[in-house]
């Protein structure tokens, strides 16, 4: 609060006391979340979808010769609950030894959870927790994209048109537009999916199949006085 000075007017050591708490405070998430053992950072808090999240691991090592392991696992908990392991490789070129780098593909909206059990150090774990949104392009990038925009109409074998072409190429020739439209016709097959045609066919010899068994039997049992 801006008012905060006030306190002074009752005591100094009210103000004194109340910002050495607050800034305790403030800093005991990140206490809370790494510990004398190592620390599990990411790149960035927030993340869209699609982007792949940089994981940083840095454990404590006691001695510079001693043997870290090249690869450490990290377990990651998805929006939806599921739990995705990944492996961290060692970075030797790494100032401080014990450091560990990796990613984890943001492929869904929602909160990332990562947890990381440290080397030789049983029930200890480190955490951390990033967010993943839905890109918003439109408000990253208000203005019209020309080039891709462009490369699209080439790939798709179109013509992009900017600003007032269309309009003069509509004016001089009102039909020279329908054929700048090249048919693309295209016949997929569909694994799995039902013929009609031959559905109807086959019904129609099955139908005759039993009736010629039906009126075969009946014959037989005729010819034999058995009917």
């Amino acid at each position: 609060s801006n008012e905060a000075w006030r306190m002074r007017r009752k005591n100094v050591d009210y103000f004194q006391s109340y910002y050495d708490k607050l800034i305790r405070w403030a800093a005991q998430g990140r206490l809370n979340r790494n510990s004398k053992n190592g620390s599990l950072l990411t790149d960035k808090q927030s993340y869209w979808v699609g982007d792949q999240i940089s994981v940083q691991a840095i454990l404590q090592v006691p001695d510079s010769n001693a043997v870290v392991p090249p690869v450490i696992p990290l377990d990651v908990v998805l929006p939806n609950g599921e739990l995705l392991s990944i492996e961290l490789q060692n970075d030797s070129n790494a100032p401080r030894p014990g450091t560990y780098s990796g990613a984890v593909p943001a492929s869904r909206e929602g909160d990332y959870r990562l947890r990381l059990t440290v080397p030789n150090r049983a029930g200890e774990t480190l955490t951390h927790q990033v967010n993943v949104r839905m890109p918003d392009l439109e408000k990253q990038r208000p203005e019209r994209n020309d080039a891709g925009l462009a490369e699209l109409a080439e790939k798709s074998r179109g013509r992009y048109f900017i600003g007032s072409e269309i309009s003069v190429l509509v004016n001089d020739a009102p039909d020279s537009l329908s054929r700048l439209i090249v048919p693309q016709d295209q016949e997929s097959i569909l694994p799995g999916a039902t013929d009609k045609n031959f559905r109807r066919k086959l019904m129609t010899w099955l139908m005759i199949f039993l009736t010629f068994i039906l009126a075969s039997q009946w014959t037989i049992r005729r010819l034999n006085k058995l009917a």
